[in-house]
């Protein structure tokens, strides 16, 4: 069953997380009998309400649904003045300029097919397959050695991640999810460019860092600062 936005119970980890139940067509019992997270196996109770609270989960109704589809955002498409849209853009459409960040071989294979179409799987990186090539790895050849010249406690103050994930990081041993990527090669790239005016780098580490900002990552980061800044100056002109 899906969860609303924002109607997931307190403490579950809402990426790994989906109710199943008995099939009945009586709404009724929907609602009174208990449903289970396939994935930690504990009970929940369910409700389309906004007051969900403690063990009771706010599913979507079908108004959800339909109010969802009226207002869903078009990724692919930019407004008149290029930024992307959202719930609120109206009027004439453009496509998006895209810029190639970095390059990932991912395989074909129909990793859980199945569950993937019935929606029982909620993180791509479930069953992703992707093949690396570390001699042509941005992540390992640019970003990675610029990363151990920052100290692993400030890398996990402004990541959000764990001191543990940082090192295994910063040592090439893992490589971040896709929801963690954008914070490590943003700090990467304002290092980078702290240390080309540093007179005192050993020009080895100038070299990396001058390839860094080259890189199509560094012009990526670039594009979502602006933005971001764009959106900011957007909501503060409505208000």
């Amino acid at each position: 069953v899906p969860v609303a936005p924002f109607g997931h119970s307190e403490g579950v980890d809402t990426r790994r997380f989906h109710l199943i139940g008995a099939y009945t067509i009586d709404r009724d019992q929907l609602v009174r009998q208990g449903w289970t997270d396939i994935h930690s196996g504990e009970r929940f109770g369910i409700t389309t309400s906004q007051t969900a609270v403690g063990r009771i989960v706010q599913v979507k109704s079908y108004g959800n649904v339909l109010a969802e589809y009226r207002t869903h955002p078009e990724p692919k498409s930019a407004d008149q003045q290029g930024n992307p849209c959202d719930r609120t853009t109206v009027g004439l459409l453009y496509r998006r300029e895209v810029q190639v960040a970095y390059i990932v071989y991912v395989g074909k294979e129909s990793n859980r097919l199945e569950e993937v179409e019935h929606g029982v799987v909620h993180d791509w990186q479930d069953v992703r397959e992707v093949h690396t090539d570390p001699r042509h790895d941005d992540w390992v050849t640019l970003v990675v050695p610029v990363l151990k010249l920052v100290h692993a406690d400030v890398l996990a103050q402004a990541t959000g991640l764990s001191s543990r994930t940082i090192k295994s990081l910063r040592n090439g041993h893992s490589r971040p999810r896709s929801t963690h990527h954008a914070a490590p090669v943003r700090i990467a790239v304002e290092e980078a460019q702290t240390l080309v005016v540093d007179p005192s780098a050993e020009p080895d580490v100038v070299h990396h860092a001058q390839r860094l900002l080259r890189s199509p990552l560094a012009h990526a980061v670039e594009a979502e600062l602006q933005w971001q800044h764009a959106l900011v100056q957007r909501k503060r002109r409505k208000i």
